[in-house]
């Protein structure tokens, strides 16, 4: 699942770099607020290995926020609560509910720096999960790059 999430944060970042607005436009902010939108999506891998299942993502509330400032840079933020349902594809392991919270940053500056953040949350009976990603590029060359994932209990 980590996988899946790390990828959606390095999609959206390579879409927003290319959104970045030119340096004589004037500051724009929007803000987008969605309730209660459900997918469901396949991950060949768990966080113990080879697990495929198909997770069915409910969100309560996801707030989007983007803002576009006059001297080139550009901020997004999007912030996420809701439910998932995980079923695995063998049948000897029980399907698992649960909640997540997640927050996605991305910071372009007219520098040719960029700053992306992941936070992952998730609190399901008996397993809990956290994931802190973060990722600084200046000149296209990555000079910080830090993900930490927690998980108890541990794997076997």
């Amino acid at each position: 699942m980590k996988k899946a999430y790390l990828l959606m944060a390095a999609l959206m970042a390579l879409v927003l770099a290319a959104l970045a607005v030119p340096a004589n436009a004037a500051t724009t902010t929007s803000t987008v607020v969605i309730h209660g939108q459900t997918f469901t999506d396949f991950l060949q891998d768990g966080l113990c290995g080879p697990e495929p299942q198909y997770v069915t993502f409910t969100f309560r509330t996801e707030v989007i926020h983007a803002t576009e400032h006059a001297d080139g840079s550009f901020s997004f933020h999007d912030t996420a609560t809701g439910t998932y349902h995980t079923d695995f594809v063998d049948p000897a392991l029980p399907d698992l509910d649960s909640q997540q919270t997640s927050s996605f940053h991305l910071t372009l500056a007219p520098s040719g720096t960029m700053v992306v953040s992941f936070t992952f949350h998730d609190f399901p009976t008996g397993l809990k999960i956290w994931q802190r990603f973060h990722l600084t590029v200046v000149d296209g060359t990555p000079v910080v790059e830090r993900d930490i994932t927690k998980f108890e209990p541990a794997c076997p």
